[in-house]
């Protein structure tokens, strides 16, 4: 009976082992293809592109600034400098925009808003992140083209308008990120900062503030890699045109590239494998600011101390009420824009043929 005893102890004890082993090796095997389907498409993309860079020349490809798919008597030219500049700059103005809303909007919900502010606000958020890029082209058609039309601009499709429909499409990614990050370092400083006689705000705007910026770059340096990527709501409303970016000019990003041409490009063709090799481009760049944002978080963990020069706060009392006009600002945007989202959709959809009109001309 012992004997029988004690194997069935053994099973038992052996079982929560054996479990640990088979999640230990499901795990392992979706870590494996995840890492396959990554390292799959940069092989494919990497093949694809190679003819266009062997026929023309690696330096000719990334830096000419002409682009001509089709032949009309003086040869084709594949050159995506100004894709590739129009890609980083459209995409740094969204995070800039994006970064002083995100910022004060995380202040207020981690530090000041009450329960009842955060059911409201968070669902608010949720919506935005929900809703499809194409919507946000669209919202942009009517709202944000519009805006530069009443204001004087020839056509109201501009790298500016691009770039303030990215930010509010980037706005839900940072301020669930950001506000995370700043309600651990407000429990963290901000009671002890209190007991020693500092008010609320100014102990948000000197410890805590402080504390959290040089934990939010990798937070920035993803939302970064995430905008690059975003296709069909800047090709609404950037101008589609290969010209070198300027604030109130039109021009191309390399997703907007391939998106508008992979369907009228001839199999094997020259055409095809550049547009390959823009994406290939692209696969880098995201890949680069992710190491950096991954090397930059890996050094923020291993610096665990802080500290702050009291020159850096000058301001004061004055900088604390800055700091909360900030975040009171900033948290009226978030639903704000969920608020605009959803009256631009109702009155299109009481009248979808102007929007199909408005997109008509923007795209042709």
């Amino acid at each position: 009976m012992s004997a029988i005893a004690n194997h069935t102890i053994s099973l038992i004890r052996s079982r929560p082992v054996r479990a640990d082993q088979l999640w230990s090796a499901f795990f392992c095997l979706v870590t494996l293809f995840s890492i396959g389907a990554l390292a799959s498409v940069a092989i494919t993309t990497a093949v694809q592109g190679w003819p266009v860079v062997h026929e023309i020349g690696l330096g000719s490809f990334l830096f000419g600034q002409s682009w001509m798919p089709v032949d009309f008597g003086t040869g084709t030219t594949f050159g995506i400098f100004n894709f590739i500049c129009a890609t980083l700059i459209v995409s740094a103005l969204a995070l800039a925009l994006s970064f002083v809303i995100s910022v004060g909007a995380a202040l207020f919900l981690s530090c000041a808003g009450s329960t009842t502010v955060r059911n409201i606000v968070y669902p608010a958020i949720d919506l935005l992140a929900g809703i499809p890029s194409v919507v946000y082209g669209f919202v942009g058609l009517v709202i944000v083209v519009k805006l530069f039309l009443a204001a004087g601009h020839p056509s109201g499709s501009c790298v500016l308008a691009a770039a303030i429909v990215l930010a509010v499409m980037v706005i839900p990614f940072m301020v669930s990120s950001m506000s995370d990050t700043m309600t651990a370092v407000k429990q963290t400083y901000l009671g002890a900062s209190c007991l020693l006689g500092m008010s609320r705000w100014y102990g948000i705007y000197a410890i805590v503030l402080p504390a959290s910026m040089r934990m939010l770059w990798p937070s920035v340096m993803l939302a970064f890699a995430r905008a690059m990527g975003e296709t069909m709501a800047v090709m609404m409303v950037v101008g589609n045109a290969n010209l070198f970016p300027t604030l109130l000019g039109k021009s191309e990003t390399i997703a907007s590239l391939i998106a508008l041409e992979m369907g009228t490009a001839a199999v094997d063709s020259t055409h095809m494998h550049a547009l390959f090799a823009a994406g290939f481009v692209l696969l880098v760049i995201v890949f680069t600011v992710d190491v950096i944002a991954n090397l930059i978080k890996n050094r923020m963990h291993r610096r665990t101390t802080y500290s702050s020069g009291a020159s850096t706060w000058i301001l004061g009392r004055v900088g604390a009420r800055l700091v909360q006009a900030w975040a009171y600002a900033s948290i009226t945007l978030v639903p704000w824009c969920s608020y605009s989202l959803m009256c631009s959709c109702r009155a299109q959809a009481a009248c979808p043929g102007t929007l199909f009109l408005t997109v008509h001309q923007v795209l042709s």
